[in-house]
């Protein structure tokens, strides 16, 4: 007799739960680059492997399910994702990357849900962007590649640019 165990612990999605997610790990992670998320943790702080005792732990499993959006105090601009707003023809060779936000954007948030946020946005851009490498690194001539990255459809302020 298998029994079901439910493991939200694993997972974010939603910036306002409580602690039904995974988001104490986030919170608790004291700096991340932006540009490559994954720089600063060993694999190990991947669950489900046993990462050394204290040692940061990011959840392995995001849930895009909402507009996630982080403002930059010291430029006041506004970054935000949601998967509506990327571009249907990213994968195409000759588009431009989605716009990455600044490198510190999760690393000077004040609050736990700010940090939040910009976790997402940081994680979904960097995957996204990632992703789209990936597949044009397999199908595209190199010569096509673009050299520019694009805002995704709403710009970096919330104001639909296109």
């Amino acid at each position: 007799d298998l029994k079901h165990t439910r493991l939200d612990h694993f997972m974010v999605s939603d910036v306002g739960a409580a602690d039904l997610e995974a988001w104490p790990w986030v919170e608790k992670i004291e700096s991340m680059s932006c540009q490559d998320p994954t720089k600063d943790f060993p694999a190990s702080s991947f669950p489900p492997f046993n990462s050394p005792k204290n040692a940061p732990r990011i959840p392995p499993l995001i849930h895009a399910a909402q507009h996630y959006k982080a403002i930059h105090p010291a430029t006041g601009e506004m970054w935000n994702f949601h998967k509506g707003h990327i571009p249907g023809q990213v994968l195409d060779c000759d588009q431009p990357l989605i716009v990455s936000p600044p490198d510190d954007l999760f690393n000077v948030q004040k609050t736990g849900r700010d940090k939040r946020s910009a976790f997402m946005v940081c994680w979904m851009t960097y995957t996204i962007n990632r992703a789209v490498l990936e597949y044009r690194k397999q199908y595209c001539t190199e010569k096509r590649l673009p050299k520019e990255k694009q805002e995704p459809k709403g710009g970096i302020n919330g104001i639909d640019q296109g």
